[in-house]
């Protein structure tokens, strides 16, 4: 193969080159990547790194996708909340999900003034593209021991 052939369209091995490559998780990873990026070039960067701006986003909530026969299982590590109102989650389909999720202090019960926090008090947001198909309107939610558990219905093939 020569090094342009693959900008000739009557080349069949290539086309389906792109049409096994571009699946909907590949463009979804391309696009966290492209995320990543300009969050670099982003010129509140420094600020960033040093804990210096007071609104800013990271992803740095870690999950873990489990299925059973109907269900697709989602547990977000997010210690330390209060209660689930302050984790939000936005459908933008039936496979792309976006949690958000503020992180505030942990004031002990009997604790009066703040001395020192090396915690980071923000808001923190992950865009998640989910394994499987599930039903937006149907699911439920928990929160034990510092994880978030979301459990969706899968949605059944359809032929």
């Amino acid at each position: 193969m020569y090094p342009f052939d693959f900008f000739n369209k009557t080349n069949s091995p290539t086309e389906s080159f792109f049409q096994n490559q571009f699946t909907p998780e590949h463009l979804h990873h391309i696009k966290q990547m492209v995320k990543q990026y300009n969050s670099l070039l982003n010129e509140d960067f420094w600020q960033n790194i040093y804990g210096l701006s007071k609104q800013h986003t990271l992803q740095v909530l870690p999950i873990e996708i489990w299925e059973s026969n109907d269900s697709l299982f989602l547990s977000i590590v997010a210690p330390g909340l209060s209660d689930m109102n302050e984790a939000a989650l936005e459908f933008h389909s039936d496979q792309e999900v976006t949690l958000t999720v503020k992180a505030n202090s942990l004031k002990p019960v009997n604790a009066d003034q703040l001395l020192k926090s090396e915690l980071p008090q923000q808001t923190y947001k992950r865009e998640i593209f989910l394994p499987k198909r599930v039903d937006p309107f149907d699911y439920s939610s928990s929160y034990e021991r510092g994880v978030i558990t979301y459990v969706f219905i899968k949605v059944k093939n359809e032929m």
